[in-house]
Parts: structure tokens; sequence; C-alpha cells
């Protein structure tokens, strides 16, 4: 699936299909990024830390937080949404 981005970025956006958890599409994945585009952005361990910190911790941290209040309610639900950092550049 080839299209041009419609934000502002005017960045070239495409589709792989891949699962994460297996080394082998991770690499899969980042072959097919290089091929298409030629190259990969240069983050330094600082922005992968502050990505995490925000990203996936900060979503831990919250649930870790709701987690008493909801066993007091007896029933919860924990519904993540993820916001819009997948359409605009980043770093």
């Amino acid at each position: 699936m080839r299209r041009r981005s419609r934000w502002t970025t005017d960045s070239e956006t495409f589709a792989f299909p891949a699962d994460l958890t297996r080394t082998e599409d991770a690499n899969r994945l980042v072959e097919a990024v290089v091929a298409r585009l030629g190259r990969l952005e240069q983050l330094t361990d600082e922005d992968w830390v502050a990505a995490l910190q925000l990203k996936f911790l900060g979503y831990a941290r919250s649930v870790h937080a709701a987690l008493p209040h909801m066993r007091r309610q007896g029933k919860s639900r924990v519904i993540n949404l993820i916001g819009n950092d997948g359409v605009k550049p980043s770093y």
C-alpha cells in the first residue's frame, strides 16, 4: 500500500505487516524501510528512553495507580487509546 501522507509533514508512508515480538519480523521491517526510503532516522539512546518513559511507562504507571480503585469498584475496564504520534514526526 503506497500513499502520500495527508499530514503537513509531506512524508511517505507505507504499510508493512510485522509481529515485532519476533526478531525476524523486526529485521524484515527494518530492511523494508531502508529499501523503500533509503535511510533511518538517527535516534539517540536518550531519545529512546524518553519515548519509552512517556509512551510505555506512562501508560503502565497510570494503570498501576488506577488498579486499587478498580478493584474496589469490583468491575472495571482499561481502555488504551493511542495518541496522534503515529501521524506526526517526533524526535
